[in-house]
Parts: C-alpha cells; sequence; structure tokens
C-alpha cells in the first residue's frame, strides 16, 4: 500500500500556523522491526510530525519499552500525527518488518 496524501485530519491537526513555524521538514522511510525500533529520534524544536504505516500489518507506537501489548496500535495505512511531542518515538511489529514513512517538522 502507498499513501499518496495526508489525511485531511492530520493536516488539520497539524494546523498551517504551527507548520509556519516549521524551518526544516525532515522525511523518511523507516524499517520497523520486532524489537524497538527508534522511529522519530527527540527534537527539542519540533513543531509537528507524521507517521504512516505504509505496511499490511500494524505497528504499534510508544517509547524506548514499546511493545505489542501496551503500544498505540497502527494499523494498516493509518496515520499519527502531534504537534506538541519533542521526544523520541519508537514502532515494534509482531513477527517480521514493516515500512513506516515519517514528516518531521522543526
Amino acid at each position: 500500500m502507498v499513501v499518496e496524501t495526508v489525511p485531511k485530519d492530520i493536516l488539520d491537526l497539524l494546523s498551517s500556523a504551527n507548520l509556519a513555524k516549521a524551518a526544516t521538514i525532515s522525511y523518511g522511510a523507516v524499517s520497523v522491526g520486532d524489537t524497538a525500533t527508534v522511529i522519530l529520534v527527540e527534537q527539542s524544536t519540533r513543531t509537528g510530525l507524521i507517521i504512516v504505516n505504509n505496511s499490511t500489518q500494524t505497528v504499534y507506537l510508544g517509547g524506548d519499552a514499546v511493545s505489542t501489548a501496551n503500544g498505540l496500535p497502527l494499523v494498516e495505512g493509518a496515520s499519527y500525527g502531534n504537534q506538541d511531542w519533542v521526544g523520541a518515538i519508537y514502532g515494534i511489529v509482531a513477527a517480521g518488518t514493516s515500512d513506516v514513512r515519517v514528516e518531521d517538522f522543526y
């Protein structure tokens, strides 16, 4: 599955005023495995982030101790956005690896 556009609810969350504060937009792909994998590093000047599950299996989001039992589930094709969190975000899958796409605004 390829996500070509960011869902409207995520764009609404990341208001244009907040994105206007961003001097840099960093983006990329992360291969999330069956051990806690860094998706985004801590960024003290972050003004917003978007994470999209670009795979067919559920990716679980959380801190460095994330597991499939305690993480926030991000199902196939789903996205997560936040305009307040500046800490690192980790992900994990039940087995194998999954492709996650990220944008980090700072």
